[in-house]
């Protein structure tokens, strides 16, 4: 059981609001039938029920309260029949968490101009740079060669 935000560790949130995870093991040989999760009075229906040895995690928005002891209650309402109904319960003190980085933008892939072999003189293609907020490499020239045979290999030159 954890406080965390709806998406986890996921750095493209777009929420700071947290929440209650609770994680569910079927430790029984047969697939419960649906329950609800209850964290400190915050329910959760479990509608898909659980199969056997399946293992879920669900988000109880409303369970968040600030550096309180959390009670998770498996089975809150009873529903499912079970050999041993005293492992259904977990209470913990729990940590808030530090919200996880945003993620770092990637950079967008700058549009180069293709040489296309030619028997004359071709004059260098320019090269830009895409408009971003972050500091990229920024191509100042390539160099491609003057004169190029059908089928010859060769080699730009691009310096920054």
């Amino acid at each position: 059981m954890w406080i965390q935000l709806e998406t986890g560790d996921d750095c493209d949130y777009t929420s700071t609001a947290l929440g209650v995870r609770v994680w569910v093991e079927n430790i029984g040989g047969g697939d419960a039938f649906p329950f609800v999760v209850d964290v400190n009075g915050s329910q959760q229906d479990i509608s898909s029920g659980l199969e056997a040895s399946q293992v879920i995690s669900t988000w109880l928005a409303d369970a968040y309260t600030w550096a309180a002891e959390y009670t998770a209650f498996v089975d809150a309402t009873f529903l499912v029949e079970e050999s041993n109904e005293d492992n259904n319960q977990l209470t913990q003190f729990l940590p808030i968490p530090t919200l996880p980085p945003t993620c770092t933008p990637t950079a967008t892939p700058m549009s180069t101009a293709t040489p296309s072999p030619t028997l004359g003189p071709t004059p260098t293609p320019e090269a830009t740079s895409p408009q971003t907020d972050a500091e990229f490499v920024r191509i100042l020239e390539v160099d491609v060669p003057d004169q190029v045979s059908a089928g010859e290999l060769f080699v730009v030159t691009i310096r920054y």
